[in-house]
């Protein structure tokens, strides 16, 4: 169980942060799973059980209020209620699928294991494009059946 001063350390780290985005995915040696909300939470009581649900799995677990950070959220194109995974190494991974605790824990799991597999933001492209390294790039939406059918395939590309 993730107890309450990591969460509590968490958000103060959240505000203290003007680069959210680089300082999560360069230095906190785990995989975090993010809850991006808007204004108070709300949360259910089986979302509640989302921590828990995240045991052992080494993915720890906060929420970001983009009322409060709206630069970080606005960066991240995050404009509803959103899960993310932000990797070991970079990169982070929406959710895009039932919001029900135990399908966001298996998504947390999977994402936070496939390393290689990154969203791209606009500012990101020309860097990881011009690396020299060979790069799949897919251009996905979430609306799209084949896209999401397709994901947990690109999770296993090492």
């Amino acid at each position: 169980m993730i107890c309450q001063s990591e969460l509590v350390n968490f958000e103060i780290f959240l505000f203290l942060q003007t680069r959210f985005r680089l300082r999560l995915e360069d230095d906190l040696g785990y995989p975090w799973l993010v809850r991006f909300v808007f204004g108070p939470d709300g949360a259910s009581e089986e979302q509640k059980r989302l921590p828990s649900l995240l045991d052992g799995s080494g993915v720890k677990f906060g929420r970001l209020d983009c009322s409060a950070h709206a630069d970080v959220c606005q960066e991240l194109l995050v404009k509803r209620p959103a899960y993310a995974v932000f990797k070991l190494g970079g990169g982070h991974e929406f959710h895009f699928g039932r919001e029900d605790p135990p399908d966001v824990a298996a998504f947390a799991r999977a994402a936070a294991e496939a390393r290689n597999m990154r969203v791209l933001l606009a500012s990101d492209f020309p860097a990881v494009v011009s690396d020299g390294s060979p790069v799949f790039v897919d251009f996905f939406a979430p609306w799209c059946p084949p896209c999401l059918n397709l994901l947990p395939e690109y999770r296993k590309v090492r």
